[in-house]
């Protein structure tokens, strides 16, 4: 019985396999009319077997069947948003598609992220994080605004700012400027951004054109009589010198200090001034080692670089400075005059580098400055000139700062920021205003998103913040 039951079995097997073949042998016209011909003399219960199979073919889960270098290639043209939807299909997508590394890191790029803060194990973290501030930043909700105010009487006014590890310090200037020689209700705040409140306030004399914090140790003015002040921030037990105490008077300069830079480990201080002379001082002695006058018109910015924070190779072993006036941006160079008794420094006539910013003048106004130099160990930036007349004094540029503006260079799109009040210029390069920290604009990451964005000086003798919600 079993042998018959066999052999009618090899039977429907053979037919079954002739029918497929000739099947297969069809158009694809021929095989629709055959296959309604098929169905049409299907019973019921073959009908719901034919659809209990057909989800089989018609929708297949290539997430799981395909190859995972294939499934990557369709998904990575997914947005983050499907991605996450994707993720909440089933346990096992969510596993394959949450461990697509180089999908998520390549969202992260596009969202801004740093690549070098990117989560090797799980990027997928950092890719939602970057989404979120993006989305912030988009809507205005990323950063809050402050007015911190009562810090100084009116009609006094924050006409310098800086900030430092999480500290600002503000230099004050009345509508009177005073000299050196006599008394002085300027001061300098120095206010902590986390705890907002007042770490240390003390008077200096003479009117504050630029300034510079290196927290919790030193703080530099430059003030409009031409003179320069270094203070202590905290106090000396050792020395007795108390929170704020002057360290050096640095005289020299015919007219104001419009900018200075400093590096404390070198005992460098460098400054430029509206006499058109760049001085290169000793910032533990107060003593003078060089000035550099080979200038046609104000010093608006100096950088001070020592050797071993630049990549340029052909001044290896050197501390460089640069410096920008309206006409021109120029670069010199010298061996650290504690090195060789300041002979590098004797020599100093001709500049390493000299960028001509006259003939952008000359094409508009010849009264044009240009704010904004940045000197990052290997690259020189400056931005595009905006007017400043020589017929106003100091400060009486009608300078208004109305966007702080976050653009996403890569796409070339503004993807958010934020309005901030009025502010009107201190001194050609906007001693006024400062950034916070700039970690952030070489990528997002938790570290980086936190803390000051800008802080402004404000005609109203209050100082106005922006920082990461």
């Amino acid at each position: 019985m079993s042998g018959e039951i066999d052999d009618s079995m090899d039977i429907v097997d053979e037919k079954s396999s002739c029918i497929v073949r000739r099947f297969r042998l069809l158009s694809s016209a021929q095989r629709k009319i055959t296959l309604g011909e098929i169905l049409s003399c299907c019973t019921s219960e073959e009908i719901s077997y034919i659809d209990q199979k057909l989800p089989d073919f018609l929708y297949r889960d290539f997430v799981t069947t395909l190859p995972l270098e294939l499934a990557e290639r369709f998904l990575e043209y997914l947005t983050v948003k499907d991605l996450l939807t994707a993720c909440r299909v089933s346990k096992p997508w969510n596993r394959i598609i949450s461990g697509m590394k180089i999908v998520w890191r390549n969202h992260c790029l596009k969202f801004g992220c740093n690549p070098v803060t990117i989560s090797l194990s799980y990027p997928k973290n950092t890719c939602i994080r970057g989404m979120q501030i993006q989305q912030d930043l988009c809507d205005g909700s990323a950063w809050t605004q402050d007015a911190i105010v009562n810090l100084v009487k009116s009609p006094g006014r924050f006409s310098a700012l800086h900030h430092d590890r999480g500290y600002i310090a503000g230099g004050t200037s009345d509508s009177i400027h005073t000299h050196a020689n006599q008394d002085s209700s300027e001061s300098v705040v120095i206010w902590s951004v986390e705890n907002s409140s007042v770490v240390v306030s003390f008077p200096v004399s003479g009117s504050v054109s630029c300034i510079k914090l290196n927290y919790p140790s030193l703080v530099v003015c430059g003030h409009f009589d031409g003179t320069l002040s270094s203070h202590q921030v905290s106090g000396n037990t050792e020395s007795d010198i108390t929170p704020g105490g002057l360290l050096n008077k640095f005289r020299l300069h015919t007219a104001p200090v419009l900018s200075l830079d400093f590096d404390e480990s070198e005992d460098v201080l460098i400054s430029g001034s509206a006499d058109w002379t760049v001085k290169v001082w000793q910032l533990s002695t107060g003593s003078l080692q060089r000035t550099i006058s080979s200038h046609s018109h104000w010093v608006l910015s100096v950088i001070f670089t020592p050797s071993s924070k630049h990549n340029i190779q052909n001044l290896s072993g050197k501390d460089i400075v640069v410096m920008m006036t309206r006409d021109d941006i120029q670069m010199y160079s010298w061996i650290h005059f504690l090195k060789d008794n300041g002979e590098s420094l004797k020599g100093l006539n001709i500049s390493d580098i000299h960028i001509p910013l006259k003939s952008v003048t000359d094409a508009v106004q010849s009264f044009f400055f240009t704010p904004g130099l940045h000197f990052d160990g290997k690259t020189i930036s400056f931005v595009k000139q905006m007017p400043m007349f020589d017929s106003h004094t100091f400060g009486d540029a009608d300078i208004v700062t109305i966007d702080a503006v976050v653009v996403d260079l890569k796409y070339e799109k503004i993807v958010g920021g934020c309005t901030v009040p009025h502010s009107r210029a201190t001194t050609p390069d906007f001693s006024q205003v400062c950034t916070g920290k700039l970690d952030w604009l070489d990528g997002f990451s938790d570290d980086s998103t936190n803390g000051l964005v800008c802080c402004l000086g404000l005609q109203d003798s209050s100082m106005h913040t922006v920082v990461w919600s």
